[in-house]
């Protein structure tokens, strides 16, 4: 093998303006091996990732020396060939400077006569640095744009192979900013629209993508957890105000609404309840909740059935009617002594005038059973007692 002669290197690049050339040359007197690459020398040789690159033999055949073979086997995985051995086409695959022997991509051209018999090879070995001359390219997405204050959300770079470093920023969110792929969630305290710019670097230079107003941070109430619990007194009306400050309410008992958009709600306690407001701005997605248990006290549901009443048509007492106190009256039926049934009524608007089948009944005692609903807990009783008509 003869020793092969560094005269110069040259390398040819699809960006010719981008990268440097020299000429390597393997001679054996009648040819020259040499590497294309555009028209400026350097030491090292600078060529683009994906750029391609052409290796050519320019033959100087002198008496019978011919028929020549390529062997393009060493050239390891930081070229691609893409072309025909007689010409290499390769295309730089890798951002990394060949600097060390082993890493070098060579080659081997053997040169032979007519008769096949070997006559000499050379072998080149030849530093190579890829880099990324095209400028890289920012874009990254966000799944979730619209978020309630307080809330984070989370960003995504596009993938591109030509981004040596990546620097964000996030106008209004904590935190501000963050160099590399993909910043941990993004949270943000003040409502408002928010900027989110991206400045993508690589040895070309850079590139900035700067999105206006491209989330929304909706307003929310400071959900405090509110959760009160009252005592009121049965049949005194009650007040209930939201908790925290919003622009709508809705009132909830159990998972009845009782009213829509609504300052306040005024409930009169008969019983034990649960009440849910539901405060809220721009969406209800972004609410907060204020709870109240009612507790009942100094309860006093029963009902009042008079004792006696005189049915004489003087304007007074001359009817028996009861007198349902925080109860809903359901039925009221009135017997003789005998038994007999001479009043029903099932509604809450009993009357008993002392007669029966329009005739006016003896004067004397009677018994009452009346069924009637507590409003405190809507349990059915049922009330027994005696009246006297008195003529």
């Amino acid at each position: 093998m003869k020793i092969f002669n560094w005269l110069c290197l040259l390398l040819l690049s699809a960006a010719p303006q981008q990268s440097n050339a020299c000429e390597l040359a393997c001679d054996f007197g009648d040819g020259v091996f040499r590497i294309f690459a555009g028209d400026v020398m350097s030491d090292i040789d600078t060529v683009c990732v994906g750029d391609t690159l052409l290796f050519t033999w320019v033959n100087y055949e002198i008496m019978g020396r011919h028929n020549f073979t390529f062997d393009w086997s060493d050239l390891n995985n930081h070229l691609q060939v893409i072309g025909p051995t007689d010409q290499l086409v390769a295309t730089a695959i890798v951002n990394k400077e060949l600097n060390i022997l082993w890493d070098y991509p060579t080659a081997r051209m053997y040169y032979y006569y007519n008769n096949g018999t070997a006559y000499d090879s050379c072998v080149w070995e030849y530093p190579l640095y890829a880099s990324y001359c095209d400028l890289p390219q920012s874009n990254f997405y966000a799944l979730e744009r619209r978020v309630c204050a307080g809330q984070c959300i989370s960003y995504s770079a596009v993938a591109d192979v030509r981004i040596n470093q990546r620097h964000w920023f996030f106008e209004g969110g904590t935190p501000s900013t963050f160099i590399g792929e993909n910043p941990p969630p993004i949270c943000y305290e003040q409502s408002g629209k928010h900027d989110v710019m991206l400045v993508s670097l690589n040895s070309a230079g850079s590139d900035t993508l700067l999105r206006t107003d491209y989330v929304t941070i909706l307003d929310a109430p400071l959900d405090v957890g509110s959760h009160s619990l009252i005592n009121q007194d049965q049949g005194v009306a009650l007040v209930l105000s939201p908790c925290v400050a919003a622009t709508h309410y809705d009132w909830y008992q159990n998972d009845e609404l009782l009213c829509s958009d609504c300052p306040f709600y005024e409930y009169i306690p008969y019983g034990d309840a649960q009440f849910r407001c539901i405060a809220y701005g721009d969406t209800l997605a972004c609410a907060a909740t204020c709870s109240y248990d009612v507790v009942v006290q100094n309860v006093k549901d029963k009902l009042l059935v008079p004792t006696a009443f005189s049915p004489n048509g003087d304007g007074i007492n001359d009817v028996l009617s009861p007198v349902p106190y925080n109860v809903v009256l359901l039925s009221f039926a009135i017997y003789d002594r005998w038994g007999n049934l001479v009043y029903e009524s099932h509604n809450d608007q009993a009357a008993w005038q002392g007669n029966y089948k329009g005739k006016d009944c003896e004067q004397g005692a009677y018994i009452y059973i009346a069924q009637y609903e507590r409003l405190y807990d809507h349990s059915q009783q049922t009330q027994k007692g005696s009246i006297v008509l008195v003529r």
